[in-house]
Order: structure tokens, then C-alpha cells, then sequence
């Protein structure tokens, strides 16, 4: 529940830059590029709704916190440089905005792209009979 409220106002955050970002510029393409960050990471989720057939209780639940870990990581990257673009606002540097908007987006697509991938891992481990606890973000 606390990670998909960090998720919200992170989302809500890079919404209202690159809004603000898209605004300021009145020539060129009008804010930062179309990206594609986080292809990697749904590749990897859809792979591990394959993977998972294979797998056992005990390797379900390693890659799961695994994935977890990872997932923790990204969440406490997001926050960093989501601390770096308020500053960044001030200060009134745009090429810094863009640049920081653009990290915040490829940080937030990879961050639901392993939360997907462990909701992947905890549904077959629920369906094995594995233990769940401590596996929730």
C-alpha cells in the first residue's frame, strides 16, 4: 500500500514536469522525447509468466525476493533523483528538468514492470502452496 502511494505521487510528480516542461518550450518538439525505457523489464515479465512453469517452491520464492530487492532498489532510485527534479525546479535550469523527467519516467516504467513480474512470481507461489509472507511491497 505504501509503495503504490510512493507510486501515485511519483507519477503525479512527473506528470505535472513534463507538463511544465512540454509548457516552457515553444519551439522544437515541445519537451522531452518519446522513450523506450522499460521494454526490457516487460520482456522480463512476460518471460517469467513462462518461467514460472518450471519452477519449484524454493526457486519461486528466491527469484520473488530477488525481484522484490530489485523492485525496493528502483523505489529508493525514483525517490533520489525525484529529490534532484524538485531541486531542479528551482533552480530554473530546463536542461537539467528534461533530463531528470526523463530518468523519473524510465525509473517509475521499470519500477511497475518488476512489480508486475513479482505479482507473477507470488500468484504461481500462491498457487503451489508456497509461503507469501514478507513478499508484498
Amino acid at each position: 500500500m505504501k509503495t503504490t502511494k510512493r507510486i501515485a505521487l511519483l507519477s503525479l510528480l512527473v506528470v505535472c514536469c513534463l507538463v511544465f516542461l512540454g509548457c516552457s518550450k515553444k519551439d522544437g518538439n515541445g519537451g522531452a522525447g518519446p522513450t523506450n525505457a522499460g521494454t526490457d523489464q516487460s520482456n522480463s515479465a512476460s518471460k517469467a509468466k513462462t518461467d514460472v512453469e518450471q519452477m519449484d517452491v524454493n526457486q519461486l520464492r528466491a527469484a520473488a525476493l530477488k525481484c522484490k530487492a530489485d523492485a525496493e532498489a528502483k523505489s529508493a532510485e525514483t525517490e533520489k533523483v525525484a529529490q534532484e527534479l524538485i531541486k531542479a525546479l528551482g533552480a530554473g535550469n530546463a536542461d537539467k528538468r528534461e533530463e531528470l523527467s526523463a530518468q523519473m519516467e524510465s525509473l517509475r516504467k521499470s519500477e511497475e514492470a518488476l512489480n508486475e513480474q513479482l505479482n507473477v512470481y507470488i500468484e504461481k507461489l500462491k498457487e503451489k502452496g508456497g509461503d507469501v509472507s514478507g513478499l508484498s511491497l
